[in-house]
């Protein structure tokens, strides 16, 4: 039996119980899909634990646009023309599209300004990955992040399809990452000198 030594570092995937799958070749360094997700996941966490209350505070969802109309539940299709309705309702729309652009505008501020001096978000921290340049491996420009935050708008396109490219493509690039020219790596353990 091995014992874990205090000088050893935290293995959040051990710890979430996540499978470690030996790989071998040039692909070892890159990211996998699920890693990446699961940073993302971590992301999203702490961006809604901080930030969801006071955006909701500035930009709130209109409650009574949805609340003027009343709804019968017994009849299906009252409960069709009611959610019809508040759809096409401009004040709930208005009020939507502020709160979801306010939402936005904070994930790609903490995204940019993470990138810009960490190379990595908290979530990718945590899972040992940053963000470099395809070409270098160094970290990314400031223009690398702006396309890289473009690149996720055209990632979300057709059902997030450019998401889902990282799990089949050989350097696990999504399209932002083709778009930024960028690729995500994983960080190696320092081991200790002898």
């Amino acid at each position: 039996m091995t014992m874990e030594t205090e000088d050893a570092p935290f293995d959040f995937l051990k710890a979430a119980m996540l499978p470690r799958r030996k790989k071998s070749g040039p692909d070892k360094k890159y990211a996998t899909f699920n890693r990446r997700m699961l940073a993302a996941t971590i992301d999203s966490l702490i961006l809604m634990i901080f930030t969801a209350a006071p955006i909701e505070k500035l930009f709130p969802i209109r409650s009574e646009a949805v609340q003027k109309y009343v709804i019968d539940g017994s009849d299906p299709m009252a409960a069709r023309r009611w959610l019809i309705r508040v759809l096409t309702d401009g004040e709930f729309i208005t009020s939507w599209v502020m709160n979801v652009s306010a939402q936005a505008l904070v994930i790609f501020l903490f995204s940019a300004v993470c990138w810009h001096f960490w190379s990595a978000t908290p979530g990718k921290m945590l899972l040992r990955i940053k963000v470099a340049d395809a070409a270098t491996e160094q970290p990314m420009t400031d223009e690398q992040i702006a396309f890289r935050l473009c690149g996720y708008c055209v990632s979300s396109l057709f059902f997030f399809l450019g998401f889902f490219w990282i799990a089949f493509d050989k350097r696990r690039q999504g399209w932002h990452d083709k778009i930024a020219n960028t690729v995500v790596l994983v960080i190696p353990w320092k081991t200790a000198e002898p």
